[in-house]
């Protein structure tokens, strides 16, 4: 478990399940790429929303990118969407992290875990030459 949470995937090389190292990095790098084009997202709207204001002429989140094209009415919404869509973005890299280290934790201790087709049970009668001594206190 320690070193997926090192380096993910690793855990899994270890538990001998290296298929799974391809899936943990799509997953990773499909969420982190997601976190980050709705950080540059909304940077762009806070700066477009910030320049919308005719009193606010610093440019202070830089100038209003190109690629924003709604309607200035929204440049606030979607401020708080894309900020929202990226916070969870963080949430679900560290939930996709975990998860990562919680497979290697749960596999670890299933790696010596029978799982052949033999499902029989042993039963046997056996005789304890010492019986085993019990001590009672009687209570009054």
């Amino acid at each position: 478990m320690r070193k997926s949470l090192i380096l993910p995937g690793w855990g899994q090389v270890v538990n001998e399940h290296k298929w799974k190292v391809p899936v943990i990095y799509a997953t990773l790098g499909g969420l982190v790429a997601y976190t980050i084009y709705s950080h540059n997202r909304y940077e762009g709207y806070r700066a477009a929303y910030y320049n919308n204001n005719p009193a606010n002429t610093d440019q202070r989140f830089g100038p209003t990118p190109s690629w924003v094209t709604s309607d200035p009415s929204l440049y606030r919404e979607n401020r708080d969407l894309f900020r929202n869509r990226r916070d969870l973005g963080y949430v679900y890299v560290g939930l996709a992290w975990g998860f990562n280290a919680l497979d290697a934790y749960i596999f670890a201790h299933l790696k010596d875990f029978d799982v052949s087709d033999d499902v029989s049970m042993r039963v046997g009668v056996g005789f304890d030459p010492v019986p085993s001594l019990r001590f009672t206190i009687p209570i009054h």
